[in-house]
């Protein structure tokens, strides 16, 4: 088989970017001998990507790292090749450097992107969204994009903002956690609701958040369904467990205390429904064939939400305050909206893998 190298580049603590990077590594496993550089990532992240026997590692096996100065081994090498080099799926900018560990992290990339070029290896961008916010970062994209082969991004939008760049080796790819749909167990019988938010920094925007889930936590109440707030993203423990706060005590209502972490995904196997506005929160509940509630705003953190929900042809529309009428309606739709789901969780997840088998083709 031919190689690949793989550059893990994400947060580190958190579950989604855990979860696309693992999806995305083994599906590569199919088709590539893959060395992942795990230089500086956590302990969770490789113990994760170690549970496929076919995951190398890059520095174990070449003794080098593209994020460490063993990167001058590679760039001198006449020897070290590889056909192919990925990098983390997730959101992609281009911003202006403003302080010299900037520059210098600017000029090395620039460097191993133009050696992997000139040493034959095709570079992709799978699973990311590019974020341009003006003519500087617009130009500097489009000339550091010569060293990519091929741009899959996970909206249609973002194809569509490549292309009137001048990117036209760019299509669309759903995102990668639809390759969980197939691997993962459902129940029909749900008991539960779970609630999941990110701070947005913001008393207005927080409070239709906090609005939005007093009317999801009595509406579910009353039904009879059991609430559970929890957080797949450390950083999202204090906000979470403030808005838990308001019901603390009530019957029904509980909170988990850990961080979800790879071996919880099955958590969401008995939610009903899902409310967040944290993206992977909600496609997880997608993928469990849950009904997601996707809440967001002008913020650049969910707005990105409504380009997902578009590409996959969702019907439900993204809002920014919940109401009980649309509860109402989401319920009454309930047998359409979840036969819904089910259909779009098998061409997203189907789409996802023929994209990365055209790679290899």
């Amino acid at each position: 088989m031919k190689k690949a190298v793989y550059i893990v580049a994400t947060q580190y603590d958190n579950l989604g970017d855990l979860i696309i990077n693992k999806c995305l590594i083994d599906e590569l496993t199919k088709y590539v001998d893959i060395y992942v550089d795990s230089q500086n990532i956590s302990d969770d992240f490789i113990k994760c990507f170690g549970l496929n026997e076919k995951v190398n590692f890059l520095k174990k096996n070449y003794g080098f790292s593209f994020k460490d100065p063993t990167l001058l081994k590679y760039l001198l090498s006449k020897k070290i090749k590889f056909e192919y080099l990925f990098k983390s799926p997730g959101p992609v900018g281009f911003t202006k450097p403003s302080s010299i560990n900037d520059r210098i992290r600017g000029f090395v990339f620039n460097q191993i992107f133009k050696t992997t070029r000139n040493k034959g290896c095709k570079s992709y961008v799978i699973g990311s969204e590019i974020t341009l916010k003006n003519d500087f970062e617009t130009k500097g994209y489009r000339e550091f994009s010569k060293y990519f082969h091929h741009h899959l991004v996970r909206s249609k939008a973002n194809v569509d903002l490549l292309n009137s760049i001048g990117i036209d080796q760019a299509e669309y790819i759903p995102d990668l956690c639809f390759l969980l749909y197939d691997k993962i167990s459902r129940i029909s019988n749900r008991t539960k609701v779970g609630i999941s938010f990110r701070d947005l920094q913001d008393d207005q925007l927080n409070e239709n958040i906090v609005q939005s889930v007093k009317i999801y936590v009595d509406y579910y109440l009353k039904k009879g369904k059991e609430v559970v707030f929890f957080y797949q993203v450390n950083r999202d423990y204090a906000y979470t467990k403030k808005l838990f706060s308001a019901y603390k005590g009530a019957e029904g209502v509980s909170f988990i205390e850990d961080c979800l972490s790879f071996e919880d995904i099955i958590t969401y196997s008995d939610f009903e429904t899902v409310i967040s506005n944290r993206l992977h929160v909600l496609l997880l509940g997608f993928i469990h064939n849950s009904l997601t509630v996707p809440l967001i705003n002008d913020n650049a953190s969910t707005n990105k939400i409504k380009g997902i929900y578009t590409s996959i042809g969702s019907s439900i529309e993204p809002m920014t305050i919940l109401t009980k009428n649309q509860l109402e309606n989401f319920n009454n739709d309930i047998d359409r909206l979840l036969t819904e789901t089910e259909n779009i969780n098998k061409v997203q997840n189907h789409l996802c893998k023929q994209r990365i088998l055209e790679i290899f083709k």
